[in-house]
């Protein structure tokens, strides 16, 4: 069983090693790229609940194809030469006609993206939702293996940016189709306060020595600590800043 092939611009090596030969072919069965992928799981069931044989094992790989190559029509996986199966590309890629952002909610955590995708062959389609910060010049994953035409995106840990877009890529097994936003505002919120201490519930004597220790995390800035982190109280007011702050009760 083959999960969805996603292609992607970047100059990583090929992922090398194992007992699984990867080879991929042209229209005309003309190799364009062999690898090989390391399987995993050693083959044995951990115990007799599991029933005899053995258990499924799977792989992941990344192959960099050759400049100007031919597109891939089919992947051949073989061990010691042996073929134990292939994928073959259908006669039609993937269609997007759409792809809708409502960003308006990220900085309360969430980022809707729709989209209308189609595919004349009638198979099955996967996709994949990657992010740009910085105007399409480095991409995040942000999501994989989606089947709905839909994704409520969580944005709570993604850095803010004025130039942000999205990329989604649209899969039916082997053809892939590629479709990219116009640039939009993504606000990365307000930072997240914590208190570590003291713990909720605790008690303390009159002028008792009181320990506060507490840090803040912002998408776009990271972890925030010093004079950043201001202590304040309904009853006194501001007492300090800091990470740790040391006062009595009174």
């Amino acid at each position: 069983v083959f999960d969805p092939v996603f292609y992607a611009s970047g100059s990583n090596p090929d992922y090398e090693g194992g007992e699984l030969q990867v080879k991929l072919l042209d229209t005309s069965n003309t190799e364009i790229k062999a690898s090989t992928a390391l399987l995993q799981g050693d083959g044995d069931h951990p115990s007799l609940a599991d029933g005899p044989g053995q258990e499924e094992q799977s792989f992941v790989t990344a192959i960099v194809l050759p400049p100007g190559s031919n597109p891939v029509d089919k992947i051949v996986l073989s061990i010691s030469d042996l073929e134990i199966g292939r994928l073959v590309a259908s006669a039609n890629s993937p269609q997007i006609s759409s792809l809708v952002i409502d960003a308006s909610e990220a900085a309360n955590g969430f980022m809707d993206i729709q989209w209308v995708a189609n595919d004349a062959d009638g198979d099955a389609l996967t996709s994949a939702l990657l992010l740009s910060h910085d105007a399409g010049l480095t991409w995040e994953v942000i999501a994989m293996g989606l089947e709905a035409s839909a994704y409520n995106a969580p944005t709570s840990t993604l850095a803010g940016s004025d130039d942000a877009l999205i990329r989604l890529l649209v899969s039916d097994g082997l053809h892939q189709a590629e479709f990219t936003s116009e640039p939009f505002v993504l606000d990365a919120g307000y930072p997240s306060p914590g208190i570590e201490l003291p713990h909720t519930g605790a008690s303390f004597s009159n002028s008792a020595l009181l320990t506060f220790r507490g840090d803040a995390w912002d998408p776009e800035d990271g972890l925030i600590g010093g004079n950043a982190l201001v202590w304040t109280s309904s009853l006194d007011g501001e007492l300090g800043s800091g990470e740790i702050l040391e006062t009595n009760t009174s």
